[in-house]
């Protein structure tokens, strides 16, 4: 059979046979195209006569030891065979053809591999380093188990967006059965143009920025593209050029009226979101609304798309220091954000009480902002901004994390995990006396938490059956 190959190959723990030995395109950006790793085999050849045997036959080039010669370490490294690894470089024009015929040498090659792509641990987007809340809580570790999926999608209910922003279109959220413009209700689910959400405050598909920035800002805070090297990270904004959530934009807070908060939830859920995120509330405490109540119960249970069973409905908790009955952050169903600031001391104007879930950081938070607005970028694109509002859409973005490394689980096991992992701060002297909810959320623990639990380990076997007595 013709083997097929790409320039780029994965690991192969033994030498392939042919059939395993093709290779997708796909796998290209994984891997350095100009570099790979092979194990000499022992055998009656030294592994320096191998190596130039494999150099003649392959047409691989710069082929040398990949661990350089161990000094007084040496014979240690040789013992674990060490010396027998070997670095070739592949030509850019007679690549396929080299490590083809590499692959069918099994007598002299052990082991062979590409290089895979390496990057710092920390993204390259420009600002990273005026976000100190995502070191703080690790997030590096979190994003080398999960960086965000476009089929988990966040609904962000606020005062929309500036879609002209270079950070707010490639994780935009695109319902693919509506034509952009054409004033048409495509996909026949009541809403006209509704490309990339609706803006229900004003009626309108087609312009979905509101009366500020606000919700521009907590749409970066939950899924900017991150590692794209432009401006800031987002909480699941994808990794090393891989897109990560996808925004939903329902606005509420319009350019001419404020409405549609319960509207939102409902079509959120309708649309296919997973997490549905929150940075408002009631003006007063103690006021509730029975039709948020049931959109908040409805996007529970029929939320989540194609990536998790039931939707999380997050809130923020409030900015008035206060342990009031704050609606609808107060409401069972909703999942309630207290902030904290990159120390895990509460923040001053954090509401609290035991109807609070959990606490994120929410304070100068480094984010995306309609153009000219900010004070940070070329385009004044960036600004900080404090309040739980800001620790909300971190929370929905470490939901959407959980979603898209283990989809389709139930809406309570996300849950469960956030908030059994979260870390006890309680006992921190500006701690004491508020009531934060579980902890500050730990994405990694928490993405370790979904993860599958090892299988059980096999029964014991049965006992030998007696022998029958005789008859």
């Amino acid at each position: 059979m013709m083997l097929v190959l790409t320039l780029l190959l994965g690991v192969f723990e033994t030498m392939p046979t042919e059939d395993q030995a093709t290779v997708h395109t796909a796998e290209e950006s994984k891997y350095i195209p100009s570099a790979m790793v092979f194990k000499i085999k022992a055998g009656p050849l030294s592994p320096e006569a191998a190596a130039k045997e494999l150099t003649n036959f392959t047409g691989l080039v710069d082929v040398h030891r990949l661990f350089r010669e161990g000094g007084r370490f040496e014979s240690r490294h040789r013992a674990e065979g060490l010396h027998l690894w070997y670095k070739a470089t592949v030509p850019p024009d007679t690549g396929a053809e080299a490590m083809e015929r590499l692959f069918k040498r099994t007598d002299l090659v052990a082991k062979a591999s590409a290089v895979p792509k390496a990057r710092k641990a920390a993204p390259n987007d420009p600002y990273y380093a005026q976000q100190p809340h995502f070191p703080t809580l690790g997030m590096e570790e979190a994003w080398a188990i999960s960086a965000g999926k476009p089929n988990v999608i966040i609904a962000i209910i606020d005062s929309g967006v500036d879609m002209q922003h270079p950070e707010m279109r490639s994780n935009a959220w695109l319902n693919t059965g509506e034509i952009c413009g054409n004033g048409e209700d495509d996909d026949g689910n009541g809403y006209v143009d509704d490309c990339n959400g609706y803006n229900f405050a004003d009626d309108t598909g087609r312009q979905l920025f509101g009366d500020d920035s606000h919700g521009t800002h907590c749409a970066g805070i939950a899924a900017a593209p991150t590692d794209n090297e432009i401006g800031v990270a987002g909480t699941a904004g994808g990794i090393d050029g891989s897109a990560g959530a996808s925004l939903m934009h329902l606005t509420v807070f319009g350019a001419s009226a404020t409405n549609g908060f319960a509207e939102a939830l409902i079509y959120a859920a309708d649309m296919g979101a997973a997490v549905a995120s929150n940075s408002w509330g009631f003006v007063d405490p103690g006021v509730s609304d029975a039709s948020t109540h049931e959109a908040i119960d409805y996007f529970n249970t029929f939320g989540g798309g194609d990536a998790s069973t039931g939707g999380l409905t997050v809130f923020a908790a409030g900015n008035d220091a206060s342990d009031d009955q704050w609606y609808p952050a107060y409401y069972e169903g909703a999942i309630a954000v207290a902030a904290v600031d990159n120390s895990f001391n509460r923040a001053s104007f954090t509401n609290f009480g035991s109807w609070v879930d959990i606490s994120a950081p929410g304070v100068n938070m480094l984010s995306t902002v309609a153009l000219g607005t900010g004070d940070v970028g070329p385009a004044d694109e960036y600004r900080r901004l404090s309040g739980t509002s800001m620790a909300t859409p971190l929370i929905s973005g470490v939901l959407a994390l959980l979603i898209s490394h283990r989809p389709n689980l139930p809406r309570q096991n996300y849950l469960d995990c956030l908030l059994a992992t979260a870390r006890d701060i309680s006992a921190r002297p500006s701690n004491q006396g508020y009531a934060l909810g579980s902890g500050v959320v730990q994405p990694a623990a928490a993405l370790e938490c979904i993860n599958p639990e090892p299988p059980p380990p096999p029964a014991p076997p049965l006992p030998p059956l007696a022998p029958l007595p005789p008859a």
